[in-house]
């Protein structure tokens, strides 16, 4: 199975950003999930923190090889499913009524029902953690190789 790993990254510290997802990575690998992550891709700035002030050109790049990944994933992990992040949202969007993916957010706050919002509607699984995001995975994959459009 192979998972595209969204989450806010803007305005955020590498160094936060970094530990929280190769955090995350190393579980899922564990769990032998091929994991895409688009943050390998992202500007820095001299703050060390990942650039919200980027060029256009730049971005629309950007957005061409993150929308090229999940055509290429069987699923989408939100990692910070509890900070608004305009990208993570369209990523969120592309993945499950775009490419008809599965989406699994990663989120206390939504999972402990103290934010109810589309999110908990539209998520196909909400889960507080990233363990338990692999647990759902792991079915997951189960049922996604009994469906041909999932096999890719």
């Amino acid at each position: 199975m192979k998972i595209y790993l969204s989450g806010a990254l803007a305005g955020r510290s590498v160094k936060e950003v970094k530990k929280e997802r190769s955090s995350a990575i190393k579980l899922l690998t564990k769990a032998n999930v091929e994991v895409i992550d688009p943050a390998v891709f992202e500007k820095q700035d001299q703050a060390r923190r990942f650039s919200m002030n980027i060029s256009l050109d730049f971005i629309r790049k950007l957005v061409s090889m993150e929308k090229f990944a999940i055509d290429h994933c069987d699923a989408l992990v939100i990692l910070t499913g509890d900070i608004i992040s305009s990208g993570t949202w369209l990523e969120f969007g592309y993945a499950k009524y775009h490419c008809k993916i599965p989406v699994i957010l990663i989120s206390k706050r939504h999972f402990r029902k103290k934010i109810v919002s589309w999110s908990n509607v539209e998520a196909d699984i909400v889960v507080e953690n990233v363990q338990q995001a692999v647990k759902a995975l792991k079915k997951l994959n189960k049922t996604l190789g009994k469906h041909k459009k999932y096999n890719k």
